[in-house]
């Protein structure tokens, strides 16, 4: 079998933004909704980590901010 190639020839690679929260942090706000919102989609989903290059520690703080923040009503489930 060969090997597999890393990037598929013809397409641009798209490069990562740099993480806007640091690994520094040890708790994210969930009462900050404009960084919360930042990490949703348009449908009010948390986008996957890898996007906005988080660490997976990171991103479980992020996703854990957001649930808290909807159950507070700061930011919606969803918006359909």
């Amino acid at each position: 079998m060969p090997p597999r190639r890393a990037i598929k020839p013809g397409y641009p690679v798209k490069r990562k933004r740099r993480p806007a929260i640091t690994r520094a942090v040890t708790e994210i706000d969930h009462k900050n909704v404009t960084l919360l919102r930042r990490y949703l989609n348009e449908f009010s989903g948390i986008q996957g980590r890898r996007k906005f290059g988080n660490a997976p520690v990171t991103q479980r703080m992020l996703a854990q901010a957001i649930k808290r923040a909807r159950h507070l009503a700061l930011l919606p489930f969803t918006e359909r």
